[in-house]
């Protein structure tokens, strides 16, 4: 009712994204993707304090695999967080906000 942005939110959030895939051996396929998130800056604190402000950020992730064409089995490697964002918190003790550090992971699916 104040009229204010609500803390914790962003003004602008946007998520961008993309994979390809090729054709390597008979019946499998190489793929790779790629998806980048973006939010602009804004207030954490409750009470809107000018201390409060984190600066906007973005995280990359990539994955690289092999699969069949069939989709029968696939298996990729994945990283989180890439370039391992750590957005900057004005009001934080040591000024670096928590988020999701980076991580590799290992996704294996398929279809029967």
């Amino acid at each position: 009712m104040s009229g204010k942005t609500l803390p914790g939110a962003s003004k602008f959030a946007f998520n961008v994204g993309g994979e390809y895939r090729h054709p390597v051996f008979t019946g499998f396929e190489a793929h790779t993707a790629l998806n980048y998130s973006f939010q602009t800056g804004y207030n954490n604190d409750l009470t809107l304090s000018k201390y409060g402000w984190v600066n906007g950020y973005g995280t990359a992730d990539v994955a690289v695999g092999l699969g069949r064409k069939d989709k029968a089995f696939d298996v990729s490697f994945l990283v989180r967080n890439l370039f391992d964002t750590q957005p900057k918190a004005f009001g934080a003790a040591n000024g670096i906000l928590l988020t999701q550090p980076r991580w590799y992971g290992v996704v294996v699916s398929g279809q029967f």
